[in-house]
């Protein structure tokens, strides 16, 4: 395991400035810990077809249909995944613990995140790299600094991994990056807004020629060749179960606004991938201070649900 020599290292360089980055593998993939980890989300004594672990040819096969699993399999499966994420939270966890013994933790930066998830046929699939679902792109982001963060602070605007490394400078109060495609989210921590003009959006895609886009609480998916294939509303359906569009469908009237705004958005995203340069200039800097006007409920709670109010 990684995590103890990380401490080791630590220990050696306790007196000195620091940049340490631990990436872990897991969890992925063999899912393979201990039972003492997994059996907390499995009750009883597993028969099924599975063996102790889990791995990546058999996570291909169950995806293509090859090994057919019954619900019990599943649910050992996914008690094999959690079990891996208790596993990587044990050893994390005394990672952070020796940070503070050495009294370090209120004078250093911690950032714990991930690339992707794992889903677990909640669309039907298994695995990761292909769907924007949100399990398999959606990331936790946790950071801990003293002087900056404070403790229970919850940043509920979207941010893209592009911003991490611009938002590690400003809280270190280091130069930025000119090269940097991301922006600090520190303004957010400031006043809730800052000097950012709102709804904020995330985009991602695949190889597979789909993009997706989250904008505010509504995220479109779309083909780069076949359009809209889904549209939802997080904030009503989190786990994205009950898409806005049907194919060869127009969508509901209440979706027509979001979802021409994801596309924009997503537009422009395509268009000018470096994100810096796409916000340069356009509410980043300046914002545009419209006279009051009147606005109907419907059209105010659209704009609420948007993120514009």
């Amino acid at each position: 395991m990684l995590y103890p020599h990380a401490a080791e290292w630590l220990e050696a360089n306790k007196d000195e400035r620091f940049f340490l980055y631990v990436q872990s593998v897991d969890p992925h993939t063999t899912y393979d810990v201990p039972k003492d980890y997994w059996s907390r989300y499995y009750k009883g004594n597993y028969k099924g077809q599975i063996g102790t672990a889990f791995d990546r040819e058999e996570q291909m096969v169950v995806d293509n249909g090859k090994m057919k699993v019954t619900a019990d399999d599943m649910a050992y499966i996914r008690a094999l995944y959690k079990g891996e994420v208790t596993y990587q939270d044990y050893y994390l966890d005394g990672l952070i613990k020796k940070i503070d013994e050495l009294g370090l933790a209120d004078d250093t930066l911690i950032v714990i995140t991930n690339d992707h998830g794992e889903e677990l046929q909640e669309h039907g699939a298994m695995g990761h790299g292909w769907p924007l679902f949100e399990e398999q792109i959606r990331a936790p982001l946790l950071m801990s600094y003293a002087p900056i963060f404070k403790p229970g602070t919850n940043v509920k605007q979207v941010i893209e991994h592009v911003d991490l490394a611009p938002t590690i400078l400003d809280a270190l109060g280091v130069p930025p990056m000119k090269s940097a495609e991301g922006m600090s989210f520190l303004p957010f921590l400031e006043d809730g807004i800052g000097k950012r003009q709102h709804p904020f959006s995330a985009v991602a895609w695949t190889r597979k020629s789909m993009r997706s886009i989250r904008v505010g609480d509504w995220k479109l998916i779309a083909g780069k060749s076949s359009g809209w294939m889904y549209l939802f509303n997080l904030a009503d359906d989190p786990g994205e179960q009950a898409s806005l569009v049907k194919k060869g469908k127009t969508p509901p009237e209440n979706a027509l606004l979001p979802g021409r705004l994801c596309d924009i958005y997503l537009g422009e995203a395509l268009a000018t991938p470096d994100k810096a340069k796409r916000l340069q200039g356009a509410g980043q800097v300046q914002r545009y201070n419209s006279p009051e006007i009147p606005v109907d409920e419907k059209t105010r709670k659209e704009l609420e649900a948007l993120g514009y109010l």
